[in-house]
């Protein structure tokens, strides 16, 4: 049954680096009740040959099948529901016997006895004792301090409740945690679950049910929000807030104040969202019925949001969606059809991403906070610059944004940025020229910065500290050097997380002012980095430092990565987390 530990248990053994380290190749594909073989052989091709590949069926399966030829691999199918889907699936995996291990999870007995054999019979996961649970509960709730006395005897008939369902104990530790832990609050959750009946699966509905009428009133919408993506999709936590903004469930933030926004990732850090396949489900049912009772056939000016979800559509799409006048979300990127002409005349839009072929004007959409296109081969240049509520810009290769001066020219996006649209939090560019970015740079409330295919010096990547509020930094195939020395002068002073993906030439890397130059710094991700030397000692010494993420970097990196966990254990903070994927030649 759903919610009693499977992919947990599952993702604890592919997540294990010792485990991982046995195998040339690892992936993990999600199944779900609505078999997609396109979508599994996605995730298989981006897992394997680490990059996405638009391509037909036929060839993903055959990139698949050479990349795995000969390789010992791990592969993790979580959550089948068909033994048809496993014989259209196991086609697509070779057999060397070469000890691969394909594991797989399901609710379904008769699944799981289909496609185990005699050397690996099924594992099934039994319900938690009352201690388990217990242990669980206090563990979600109160991290290593033990529950207060006063409130143990409510919470073990609390616990007693969920009848050893992680799912349900987890959700309602997570409800706990959200108010304050008296005596009374307690009560009240306990009363109501007391008035729970049926089997564990229609109790564990109910309980999902009574974390949701828990939620603030703003936050339910946001909660019911998700119910419109497909089940078990994996949802990008910033595309899914600008979506709440645009829709204006939550407020963006502003300069003075701190507002919905920060609540609502509260939330999602919470285990509010973790954990609601089961409610989900009925959601998506609900939604998806509302969808196809009012598209196309009724009225199209009720119509305020459009999102797809990589379904068929019919080729005269565009002209459907131009008569929703009165549309604020257009989510249409995974649609492969030219939007150029219908985008300019909708001009209530907030959010659009789609895919465009002719150049647009946006001079109408006075409204539009996030705007993300793509093209294959238009040069002509986009122009924001008269967009005064633009929060969010992603422009992808080949298209770039006009100079407001000279809109001939080639992308000047950051020196213009600086007047033209101080209030932009977000931004991702590729194969970005180096020459744009100057010393005296200005995006005041600039809070992430994704650069891709960009070559930039590392010097050039210093400049970057003088975005006073700049808190994520990724860079993927995005600078080049052999050394990036990170002068004393030179202070990153908000950011939090630092990502490092391709940095094939760098082998040095100096920190002059030590934890100085990264005070605030939360998260390390070095990835594919394969001659960097070591991670600078002083690392260790950040404060705010809570995880390591080393994947395919040399032995050097692994090693000073360890040593600086162990120096950190030594003077007794165990709070430092060191995951690492070793590199294989």
């Amino acid at each position: 049954m759903g919610g009693i530990g499977k992919t947990t248990l599952a993702r604890k053994v592919y997540d294990d680096s010792y485990i991982r380290s046995r195998f040339d190749k690892q992936a993990w594909v999600t199944i779900s009740q609505e078999y997609n073989e396109r979508q599994m052989l996605l995730e298989l091709v981006s897992s394997i040959t680490g990059s996405k590949q638009e391509t037909s069926d036929d060839e993903l399966m055959e990139i698949v099948y050479r990349g795995l030829k000969g390789r010992r691999f791990l592969i993790v199918i979580d959550d089948i529901w068909s033994t048809k889907d496993w014989d259209q699936m196991q086609r697509t995996f070779p057999n060397d016997d070469n000890r691969s291990r394909i594991l797989l999870t399901t609710r379904l007995k008769y699944v799981a006895d289909y496609v185990s054999c005699p050397d690996f019979l099924p594992h099934s996961k039994s319900f938690l004792s009352l201690e388990d649970s217990w242990n669980l509960f206090t563990e979600k709730l109160f991290k290593k301090d033990h529950c207060p006395p006063l409130l143990e005897k409510t919470g073990k008939h609390i616990v007693k409740q969920c009848r050893g369902l992680p799912l349900s104990v987890v959700v309602v530790a997570g409800l706990l945690g959200k108010m304050d832990p008296t005596h009374d609050n307690w009560k009240m959750v306990e009363e109501n679950l007391n008035s729970f009946f049926g089997t564990v699966s229609e109790r564990c509905q109910s309980i999902l049910s009574l974390s949701y009428n828990y939620l603030p009133q703003y936050l339910r919408a946001c909660f019911l929000y998700v119910g419109s993506f497909p089940e078990d999709m994996e949802i990008n936590v910033s595309k899914l807030i600008w979506l709440w903004i645009s829709e204006q469930f939550v407020k963006a933030r502003s300069n003075k104040s701190e507002t919905h926004t920060e609540n609502v990732v509260h939330l999602m850090n919470g285990k509010v969202l973790e954990a609601i396949d089961g409610q989900r489900r009925v959601i998506i049912l609900s939604k998806y019925e509302e969808k196809y009772d009012y598209f196309p056939r009724h009225s199209s000016g009720i119509v305020r949001t459009f999102i797809s979800m990589g379904l068929a559509f019919p080729k005269e799409m565009c002209s459907i969606i131009s008569e929703f006048k009165l549309i604020k979300v257009l989510d249409a990127l995974l649609i492969e059809t030219d939007f150029s002409s219908v985008i300019p005349e909708l001009v209530h839009l907030r959010y659009v991403a789609a895919r465009i072929e002719e150049g647009l004007s946006l001079a109408k959409l006075r409204n539009l906070q996030t705007i993300i296109l793509q093209s294959e081969g238009l040069e002509q240049p986009v122009d924001i610059w008269s967009m005064s509520e633009i929060r969010h810009v992603d422009i992808r290769s080949p298209l770039h944004i006009s100079n407001p001066v000279e809109a001939e020219q080639p992308l000047c996006l950051l020196n213009n940025l600086q007047t033209l649209i101080s209030d932009l939090e977000t931004l991702h560019i590729e194969n970005i020229d180096p020459m744009i970015i100057s010393g005296d740079i200005s995006l005041p409330n600039l809070k992430e910065l994704r650069l891709t295919n960009s070559r930039i010096p590392w010097e050039v990547v210093n400049v970057l500290a003088n975005l006073p509020n700049l808190e994520e930094l990724y860079g993927d195939c995005a600078f080049f050097g052999t050394a990036w020395k990170v002068d004393e002068d030179v202070v990153f002073y908000k950011v939090k997380y630092l990502c490092l993906f391709t940095c094939t030439d760098l082998e040095r890397w100096e920190l002059a002012a030590g934890s100085d130059n990264f005070p605030m710094l939360e998260r390390l991700i070095l990835f594919q980095i394969p001659k960097l030397e070591e991670i600078p000692e002083s690392i260790g010494e950040i404060m705010t430092l809570k995880s390591i993420q080393i994947v395919h970097c040399g032995s050097g990196v692994e090693t000073s990565a360890k040593k600086i966990q162990e120096e950190q254990e030594s003077l007794g903070n165990y709070e430092l987390q060191l995951k690492i994927t070793p590199y294989v030649c």
